[in-house]
């Protein structure tokens, strides 16, 4: 899956779900009112157009997907063109590579070759380089190279063989071009899963052509085994946000619970730290399936999920927060009264620890938004508003500082990320305790369920 950089201005996304009933509902919708209602993206191509890759030259945005049919014919790289992002976009079945280098082997079982996951990007000499992904005669997944002078090509392979071919890898897929301080990357990765081990993803950097490798490759990410990837870690993008690098994920199989994932790093030599869930099906409930497939460019992630026609392609709004992206139409949380409760542990937060939950006003915590879609957050028998000044975090008379505002970012089904505005810092049980009375601090954002909070 394509990437590229943006400016310091680029904005990308993280998940957010379904608006979360407050506990004391019927109080909270007599003084409140209730989030809006938000509309799930709608596919602005509904046809089959899989693992788009999005670029924009001059005023025209143009579309590139793995391949599919049009007409009975298949087509090896779609193209689809429009005058804004959010469309309408064309697709009449040309071709961006009409003709395949030699080592594409013929695909019996559907009688045709097949080319996947297209990157294409401009070099500095104003060439079109594409990256692809195809079947070598060998039997491995390889990524190929060609290029052109336009954005609709025809593009013509780089070469007699592939540009990365890795046995050991069990294969090379996904390619994503990147640019950083004027150096030429390709992010990738193996094909670990096919043979039931967690695919890594790897970065190299390029010479200006994006052919001439430069150095040695690293490893930035590795799938878990179990939990929501199952060995599965596809389409790696990144984007460079604040002086750190968010790297854009799919995990999971594509036709199973497909969803998009980020992880982060200050370096590209260095692995990156997962961070959580952006998208998944339960951001929109009922109307977005396996998303995944992901590209960003500007203020807008695109994503591919199923339709009636196949894997259609959405494009939805995104912005930072605090350094988390956020989708920017998805349903906010209501005011209320809530428990906050550890996912690790089923403990609730009382007052500045984590106790077993019960009814005492000490585990009970009035939610109002503020104005900067941050959150106060107030404690029932105290009256004192969380704040994240020290360790372990405190309760302080409203005041209105950042270190008293919090956001709520949704991160998984049912759970929240809960971060102090002033440090960015996450709300969290030290040492993932699961021990009454252990203390409640803020740390680094992370992936643990130590993070990672149930609204009720």
């Amino acid at each position: 899956m394509p990437l590229r950089l943006f400016t310091a201005a680029l904005l990308t996304l993280a998940t957010l779900t379904a608006l979360t009933t407050p506990a004391n509902a019927e109080t909270a919708a007599a003084e409140s009112p209730e989030a809006a209602a938000t509309e799930a993206p709608q596919p602005l191509i509904s046809r089959d157009f899989p693992d788009a890759d999005l670029l924009q030259a001059g005023t025209t945005y143009y579309a590139y997907s793995t391949n599919a049919s049009y007409d009975g014919r298949l087509v090896n790289i779609p193209i689809a063109q429009a005058s804004s992002i959010t469309g309408p976009w064309t697709t009449d079945g040309v071709d961006a590579l009409p003709r395949l280098p030699g080592w594409v082997a013929f695909d019996p079982g559907s009688g045709t070759y097949r080319v996947w996951a297209p990157d294409v990007s401009q070099r500095a000499d104003g060439v079109y380089l594409m990256y692809y992904t195809a079947r070598h005669t060998s039997g491995l997944q390889c990524i190929g190279a060609a290029t052109a002078g336009t954005p609709t090509g025809p593009f013509t392979p780089v070469g007699v063989e592939p540009l990365i071919c890795n046995a050991f890898d069990h294969g090379n897929i996904d390619p994503a071009s990147l640019v950083v301080d004027g150096r030429r990357y390709l992010v990738y990765k193996d094909d670990a899963n096919s043979v039931g081990r967690p695919a890594s993803v790897w970065i190299h950097e390029t010479a200006a052509n994006g052919i001439n490798w430069i150095g040695e490759r690293h490893k930035l990410l590795t799938a878990d085994a179990g939990g929501d990837e199952r060995t599965v870690l596809d389409a790696p993008i990144i984007v460079r946000r604040d002086g750190r690098f968010v790297l854009f994920y799919s995990a999971d199989a594509w036709d199973a619970n497909y969803h998009v994932k980020y992880a982060v790093g200050t370096s590209l030599t260095a692995p990156f730290a997962k961070q959580g869930t952006v998208i998944d099906n339960t951001t929109w409930p009922g109307s977005i399936r396996n998303p995944g497939g992901q590209d960003v460019i500007g203020d807008h992630l695109a994503f591919h999920a199923l339709t009636s026609g196949g894997r259609g392609l959405h494009v939805t709004e995104v912005a930072w927060r605090n350094g988390v992206p956020v989708l920017t139409d998805a349903p906010i949380v209501a005011d209320g009264t809530y428990r906050l409760t550890a996912l690790h542990s089923g403990k609730a937060l009382d007052s500045v620890l984590q106790r077993t939950p019960s009814q005492s006003p000490t585990q009970r915590w009035a939610l109002a938004r503020q104005t900067d879609g941050s959150y106060r957050i107030t404690n029932e028998a105290s009256r004192l508003a969380l704040t994240c000044a020290g360790q372990p975090v405190s309760q302080t008379a409203w005041a209105g500082r950042d270190d008293q505002r919090w956001y709520l970012d949704p991160d998984r089904a049912g759970t929240y990320r809960v971060t102090c505005k002033a440090t960015t810092r996450a709300l969290d049980v030290s040492w993932a305790s699961t021990a009454d009375g252990a203390e409640v601090i803020t740390w680094t954002q992370h992936d643990a369920a130590n993070q990672r909070w149930t609204l009720s």
